[in-house]
């Protein structure tokens, strides 16, 4: 049996956002250097708002680190990063959306594409 995939991080710039890729098996530290990242992409780069495609992700996704992952979203990007995350249905809880936009964060989690697009234009 061979062990789960680390969890894997693609970036490029589209335009006027930040894109990010991610697949694989959920990892909470690994998620945290993904957050840093595009705080630093964002900043180095100019951008005001980052696209986050976390459909390639399996979970499960634990409460808590939903609630970690909010939390860091609001300290590292604040209002100044609008996040756009798209995400699998059944992956959605809105725990780490509320928990971020709760300490000021300007963040939507969607299964929707366009909805995503439109958040962060």
């Amino acid at each position: 049996m061979m062990p789960p995939m680390r969890l894997t991080v693609e970036h490029e710039i589209r335009g006027r956002f930040l894109w990010v890729g991610l697949g694989g098996v959920w990892d909470l530290d690994r998620v945290f250097a993904v957050i840093d990242m595009i705080r630093w992409e964002t900043e180095w780069n100019r951008l005001g708002s980052a696209f986050l495609d976390f459909r390639s992700v399996d979970g499960p996704v634990p409460d808590l680190d939903r609630f970690f992952a909010g939390e860091r979203v609001a300290l590292v990007l604040g209002s100044r990063v609008r996040l756009a995350v798209l995400a699998r249905p059944e992956m959605i809880n809105k725990l780490g959306e509320d928990t971020a936009v709760n300490r000021g964060a300007r963040i939507l989690v969607t299964p929707d594409e366009a909805q995503a697009l439109a958040f962060i234009d």
